[in-house]
């Protein structure tokens, strides 16, 4: 079934915000959270890589005000980042929200509090790409990351199958998974889940940018 056919098939839940709880009660839900800027390729074969296969009810991307690891980059404003993504997008599980905009914040950790604060019953994990993970121990606070939620990578360029040297992959009393379970009971914060074996997709926002800034020349 194409993400088209799915989308007539489907009603579009609402987009993620503070009063919202009983939208969300008992469902579980993937966070691919970042700035978007712009959306490409791999944000969209990740996103579809973990519907396939974590046991999620659907994924919210988190659009942040700005990334502190991207701070001499321009980020265009957030309403024109999830416009342009909702026009790339069809499938209904696939959820846009502006909720850091909403409460004012703009780090992974505080997401990852205001998510736990705001929607109690609900459960979450964490999705990224590999290269992700090669970052996450510079992130600010990863132990309360680590403890809210746990963390689904999938195998996306530059990775070239040394998760052993990733810093993540020593900090202590984390529990690294390399099989998916079926039941989302069965994710437990302070875990690691590898998602390594589906095809990576080498496009980058990065990449995006230098091919736009090149086409401006």
């Amino acid at each position: 079934m194409t993400d088209k056919t799915a989308s007539n098939k489907m009603t579009r839940l609402p987009s993620p915000s503070i009063g919202q709880q009983r939208y969300w009660g008992g469902r579980t839900v993937g966070i691919l959270g970042g700035s978007f800027n712009p959306v490409h390729e791999g944000h969209l074969h990740i996103s579809q890589q973990a519907l396939n296969t974590l046991p999620i009810d659907c994924l919210w991307w988190m659009f942040t005000p700005g990334n502190p690891f991207k701070k001499q980059i321009e980020i265009a404003p957030m309403q024109r980042r999830i416009e342009k993504a909702q026009s790339l997008i069809a499938n209904p599980r696939i959820i846009l929200s502006d909720f850091e905009k909403q409460i004012g914040i703009n780090r992974t950790y505080e997401l990852c509090l205001a998510l736990r604060k705001h929607f109690p019953d609900t459960r979450f994990i964490w999705v990224g790409g590999v290269d992700i993970a090669e970052e996450f121990h510079k992130w600010e606070h990863p132990e309360i990351i680590l403890d809210s939620m746990p963390l689904a990578f999938f195998r996306r360029p530059p990775f070239k199958g040394a998760i052993k040297r990733i810093p993540l992959c020593n900090m202590a009393q984390i529990t690294h998974h390399y099989d998916l379970p079926k039941s989302p009971q069965s994710y437990k914060t302070r875990s690691v889940y590898w998602c390594l074996k589906s095809p990576g997709i080498v496009r980058s926002s990065t990449q995006i940018r230098e091919i736009l800034a090149g086409a401006q020349i």
